[in-house]
């Protein structure tokens, strides 16, 4: 049992006991409720005890529920299609550096007739993550799933319509892509759009995406092979949770299961990680980066020895600081390149000594207030009866739901769109507080109880 104190609305201490066993994720539909004291004489009239009790049964998946992974290059819209979704607060990048860096994992409960895991993936252009590390960690995770009996209903592949072109980094993001699932599984991949909200129907932007769309389709080097051997192409058109909840829903009708090419590489003919398919592609790009960067060193060598010859120090400073550079780089390329020189069973391995590390750090960091400093303009709210982290877009809507389908069967490609009335299978239920406590507060008992699903998770994926 954890505890920690908040503030209450006229600024007392008020106590709070968090049961970690006790807490659901990211992805259900959590209540947090505060317990009355037990006397009055046991706490002052200014102090309210509360108690947090989140109900996380069941914290693996179970034969009936679905499992879809979202991929996609940084930026492209993983954690927000997510968090349209899932009541918990999903980190949502808008900057030049990537917000998602380590695969998380969301349970979406009460609107589709099946419990759904999401798995939330960094993509291969991370500013922060090597790409060793990436496929490492979802390497790892997907064969290990794999060992445990859950396959994949779907894997959404995530692209924004409105880049004007597919760069270096997004062509070689869509290979490793391909690799990873593998041609037996193409009929389980969804290539989504996204960023359609930012381009006003009929408008010439609008006509722009819509050749952006179909020159994916029909190029070999993008979309096409995976549409002949049975992927499916959809549009993200709103950031709201019909337009989301639509392509799900397209994922769990079609009934489909697969294993990824990288899961039955791993654990069935028990490749090293490097000999996999999109492993070998990565080591072959680590070859190739080590090649061009010792070209580089040798004309940087060159042209050292001439400004050397004509004393042109300057020239020589600038030459050693370029050298350096390059020495780095190639030091990390080669530290990368053997990184993926691992089996699953070093990885497992290695995963599961991250995580009792990390629980360790956890259980021995002092346990301090969850919300200590008087914030200048925060309202106090006594009796709280309030809806938690529950962003306008995932409440409830009678508008009217459409998935926008692409068909490219025949000689020319036509876009279809089915609409139909929007209603959940079940009332979607709130996370609610009940309490004198304050908003920040309330957002800091949910945080807790999200940390603590993946946690659990981890522990019986891995242990």
């Amino acid at each position: 049992m954890q505890r920690g104190t908040l503030k209450n609305h006229d600024d007392t201490d008020v106590a709070v006991q968090i049961n970690p066993e006790d807490t659901r994720k990211s992805i259900g539909h959590e209540t947090v409720e505060a317990a009355q004291p037990a006397s009055k004489e046991a706490v002052s009239s200014s102090t309210v005890a509360a108690e947090s009790h989140v109900d996380i049964e069941p914290m693996k998946p179970q034969p009936d529920d679905e499992c879809i992974a979202i991929m996609g290059m940084t930026g492209t819209g993983k954690s927000t299609f997510i968090s349209m979704l899932v009541n918990d607060q999903v980190t949502i990048g808008h900057g030049l550096y990537s917000t998602t860096r380590n695969l998380d994992i969301y349970r979406c409960s009460g609107i589709f007739t099946k419990t759904v895991w999401l798995i939330d993936t960094p993509g291969f252009d991370d500013t922060e993550i090597s790409d060793a590390d990436i496929i490492r960690d979802i390497a790892t995770f997907l064969a290990r799933c794999f060992e445990t009996g859950i396959r994949l209903s779907g894997v959404i592949y995530l692209h924004r319509i409105t880049d004007p072109r597919m760069s270096g980094s997004a062509i070689k993001n869509l290979e490793l892509f391909k690799l990873l699932c593998g041609k037996e599984a193409f009929p389980i991949v969804y290539l989504v759009t996204t960023r359609w909200n930012e381009l006003a129907e009929g408008s010439a932007d609008y006509q722009e995406a819509i050749n952006r769309e179909m020159q994916l389709c029909a190029g070999e080097k993008f979309w096409k092979p995976m549409i002949e051997a049975g992927s499916s192409v959809l549009r993200h058109e709103r950031l709201d949770l019909s337009s989301t909840e639509a392509i799900v829903k397209s994922i769990l009708q079609s009934r489909r299961k697969a294993s990824l090419a990288i899961q039955i590489e791993m654990v069935v003919q028990k490749l090293c990680l490097n000999m996999t398919s999109a492993g070998e592609f990565l080591d072959n790009a680590y070859g190739k980066a080590k090649q061009r960067y010792e070209r580089e060193l040798q004309e940087i060598q060159d042209s050292w020895e001439e400004a050397h010859g004509e004393r042109d120090y300057r020239a020589m400073a600038a030459l050693d600081a370029e050298r350096q550079d390059l020495v780095l780089r190639t030091e990390k390329v080669l530290q990368e390149q053997k990184d993926i020189k691992t089996d699953f069973q070093e990885l497992r391995a290695k995963k599961m000594k991250d995580i009792r590390s990390k629980s360790a750090r956890a259980a021995h960091s002092e346990p301090g207030h969850m919300n200590r400093s008087d914030r200048a303009g925060s309202a106090s709210h006594p009796d709280v009866d309030a809806r938690i982290l529950e962003p306008p877009s995932r409440q409830v809507s009678s508008k009217s739901s459409s998935l926008v389908r692409l068909d490219t069967s025949g000689d020319t490609a036509t876009v279809t769109k089915t609409s139909r009335k929007y209603t959940p299978s079940e009332p979607l239920q709130t996370r609610t507080l009940r309490g004198s406590v304050k908003q920040d507060d309330q957002r800091a008992i949910v945080a807790r109880g999200a940390q603590s699903v993946k946690t659990f998770f981890e522990n019986w994926l891995y242990g």
